[in-house]
């Protein structure tokens, strides 16, 4: 069905093709984060509000895709905001340039060295050696590097939110008497987002 969703949205977006053209124009002007917030919203809203009374979305919805028309429109709406965000995504990541970039590669610079030296041990960590049998925890770390794939803020953090789950798992199987609590869980997804930077 998704597949099928994604050529229907992007049929319906090259006939808004100017429209999207001048709504990243608009985002580029802008300075202030909240305003930037404030147009993607209400330009995704208004899209969202189109796609729902479109004539052919509408007729290739009930004739092509299988599925209830909430599912549908909520996998169109999703496609619809990943095809904005590929629009602005530089803009929106790096809104100051330059100064962002540079910015990004010191900070990159100085978690490759504090990934050279930081260990499961590490006296600002200490994870707890019961914890330790799945380290460097390659799962969790695949989540974590799998975020620079993704444009939307939403697909974003649903990496992280895949990472932490695979660590609270990993973390439950070391010990099946005991839950792993926040204290347990911090330090681990810490030094999983330092050594992952790696790969990114």
């Amino acid at each position: 069905m998704s597949s099928i969703v994604g050529v229907c949205v992007r049929m319906f977006l090259e006939r808004r093709d100017q429209c999207l053209g001048r709504f990243t124009h608009d985002f580029t002007l802008l300075t202030v984060p909240d305003e930037k917030v404030q147009l993607v919203e209400n330009f995704l809203t208004q899209l969202y509000s189109e796609l729902e009374r479109d004539p052919m979305w509408i007729s290739l919805s009930h004739t092509l895709i299988s599925g209830s028309t909430r599912e549908q429109l909520d996998a169109a709406q999703l496609v619809l905001e990943r095809v904005v965000m590929s629009h602005i995504y530089i803009h929106a990541l790096y809104p100051n340039g330059d100064g962002d970039v540079s910015r990004d590669q010191v900070l990159h610079e100085h978690m490759k060295k504090l990934a050279a030296v930081i260990t499961p041990t590490h006296k600002d960590l200490r994870i707890p050696k019961l914890y330790q049998y799945e380290c460097p925890w390659p799962s969790a770390q695949a989540e974590i590097v799998s975020i620079s794939a993704y444009k939307t803020p939403g697909d974003k953090l649903q990496c992280v939110v895949r990472a932490s789950q695979t660590i609270m798992n990993l973390l439950s199987l070391a010990h099946e008497q005991s839950v792993p609590a926040a204290d347990d869980f911090m330090p681990v997804i810490v030094y999983v987002l330092i050594k992952g930077i790696l790969a990114i």
